[in-house]
C-alpha cells in the first residue's frame, strides 16, 4: 500500500511539473512576434487586407488619357499620407504626356502577399503587370508591358483598408 501511495505521489508530481512546463511554453508562444502578427494567425483578416490592396493598386495605377479624373478620384479615395502625396506628384507629371500621347495604362496585380499585419496596419508585397498603349485610337498601336513590384503599407480607417505608403522594390 505504501508503495502504491508513493507511486501515485511521484506520478502526481510529474504531471504537475509537465503541466507547469506546458503553461510556460504556451505563454511564450502567445507572446512571440508571429503570434501577434495577424498575417500568420487570422486568415479572414489577411484575405480582407489583401483584397483591398489588390483592388486599390489596380484602380490607382490604371488610367486612360481621356478619363484621368476617374483615376484621380480613386487615388483621393484610396490613398492617404505619404502614398497620396507621392502619387499626386507622379500623376501631375503623367497628366500632360498622357493626353498628348493618348496613353492608356492598364495595371493588373498578378499576386500579392500579406507580409505582416498588426492591429490596423499591414505590409503587403504586390506584383503587377502594366500594359501601356500610346496613340490608343490607332489600330497600329503596339502595347508595351512591364512588371513592377511594390511594398505597400495599408492602414485601416473606418473599417476600410487604405494605402499609406508605396515603395517600388
Amino acid at each position: 500500500m505504501k508503495r502504491r501511495t508513493a507511486l501515485l505521489l511521484v506520478l502526481a508530481v510529474l504531471l504537475a511539473g509537465a503541466g507547469a512546463v506546458c503553461v510556460v511554453l504556451e505563454r511564450s508562444l502567445r507572446s512571440s512576434e508571429s503570434a501577434r502578427d495577424g498575417a500568420h494567425v487570422d486568415a479572414d483578416a489577411t484575405l480582407e487586407v489583401r483584397a483591398a490592396v489588390v483592388k486599390a493598386v489596380n484602380k490607382v495605377f490604371t488610367y486612360h488619357y481621356d478619363d484621368l479624373e476617374t483615376t484621380e478620384r480613386a487615388a483621393e479615395d484610396l490613398l492617404r499620407g505619404q502614398a497620396r502625396e507621392e502619387y499626386r506628384m507622379l500623376f501631375s507629371r503623367i497628366v500632360g504626356s498622357a493626353e498628348e500621347q493618348r496613353l492608356t495604362v492598364t495595371t493588373r496585380v498578378v499576386d500579392a502577399a500579406v507580409l505582416s499585419m498588426t492591429g490596423d496596419r499591414a505590409e503587403v508585397l504586390v506584383f503587377t503587370d502594366q500594359t501601356s498603349v500610346r496613340d490608343a485610337l490607332e489600330s497600329s498601336a503596339e502595347p508595351a508591358s512591364a512588371a513592377a513590384q511594390l511594398l505597400v503599407t495599408a492602414t485601416r480607417h473606418d473599417d476600410r483598408w487604405l494605402l499609406t505608403t508605396l515603395t517600388q522594390t
